[in-house]
């Protein structure tokens, strides 16, 4: 921001065109490391120097991008928690319907039938052991996306006082 204030807004052209061989953007390796966000500055700060649009327009936009970004990085992960939610249930059918196959050979050995009991426990035992055990925490992994977009919303605050 320190170029654009001495030498003008188009000064910055040259960066924004290709930020990455930018002097400026190569002082901030991890925005340059993220492709997302690194389009996301450099696409608004074309639209600033463009001047075609003042900054109420521009916050405005960058907020419905953001929202709009954070809204489609919620879906894998409430989708994941979803599924996450209902294994358990899918484990106890699955040990319904093995209590009621064992209980369709109560005629058999004790042994037998404690086998097929012990089989119909397994299902609630798998059921609880995906949801909490794998899918749970992975869709927490997706919610880390949430706090990225965070990182925009930063951005945008710092666009909107330039």
């Amino acid at each position: 921001m320190a170029k654009s204030r001495q030498m003008g807004m188009f000064s910055l052209e040259r960066d924004i065109e290709n930020p990455r061989e930018s002097e400026i953007f190569a002082s901030y390796p991890r925005i340059l490391a993220d492709s997302v966000m690194l389009e996301f500055i450099v696409d608004y700060l074309r639209l600033i120097i463009s001047g075609h649009m003042n900054t109420f327009e521009i916050e405005a936009l960058m907020d419905e991008e953001i929202e709009t970004h954070e809204s489609e990085a919620e879906v894998p992960a409430n989708s994941l928690a979803l599924v996450g939610d209902s294994l358990p249930a899918f484990g106890i059918v699955a040990a319904v319907m093995g209590v009621v196959h064992a209980l369709g050979s109560a005629d058999r050995p004790a042994a037998e039938l404690g086998a097929l009991i012990a089989h119909a426990m397994v299902g609630t035992f798998l059921g609880i052991l995906l949801a909490y055990g794998f899918i749970s925490p992975i869709s927490e992994c997706f919610t880390s996306e949430k706090r990225r977009n965070q990182q925009n919303d930063a951005v945008r605050q710092s666009h909107s006082a330039f």
